[in-house]
């Protein structure tokens, strides 16, 4: 039922995790189009199933990165390393999309910035709780904004490949170990 093993990074040990796929929960990322034919398009290019195809995927987005000298907290940010801890197959994103980025950047910084200001700053000087969450959209809206304009400078600064196109040059990417 879509759970698999896999093992712990560092220790050793398996664990069992259900594996959710990113654009399953939020289709409208990527797309109508895109989603429609991602999971389809995984499975016949590389002949096997989705899952394990997004980690060797995965696998080679991270040594692209690595190879480029961009910072591993530039492409494996905390949120998104939360994100594939738990189960969320979310590419890398100098490899997701504009809109992914802008989303994911945004909504995770205004809505961990709006509650720190919030409890530590706001909330003690009696700003309205209404105003307060406007202040935290608008940061979210210009974080994402900036965050998804980098990225994707950055990816074309170190002209690196699409997503889709990871599969074709996989074999001429060495493995990274992992950290």
């Amino acid at each position: 039922m879509g759970e698999r093993s896999r093992p712990d990074v560092g220790r050793g040990q398996e664990r069992t995790q259900r594996s959710v796929s990113f654009w399953a929960v939020v289709p409208w990322l990527e797309g109508p189009r895109e989603f429609r034919n991602f999971e389809t398009s995984l499975q016949t290019t590389c002949g096997g199933s989705a899952e394990m195809n997004f980690e060797k995927r995965r696998e080679v987005a991270l040594a692209l990165l690595q190879k480029t000298g961009i910072w591993r907290s530039n492409y494996k940010p905390p949120i998104l390393r939360l994100l594939w801890r738990i189960g969320f197959d979310a590419p890398p994103p100098h490899f997701a999309s504009f809109f992914a980025n802008f989303i994911l950047s945004g909504v995770s910084f205004g809505t961990i910035w709006g509650f720190v200001m919030w409890f530590a700053l706001w909330s003690p000087q009696g700003m309205p709780f209404s105003r307060a969450a406007f202040a935290a959209f608008l940061a979210g809206l210009y974080f994402g904004l900036v965050m998804a304009v980098y990225y994707r400078y950055s990816a074309r600064k170190h002209s690196l490949p699409k997503w889709s196109d990871i599969d074709r040059i996989s074999s001429s990417v060495t493995s990274v170990p992992k950290q």
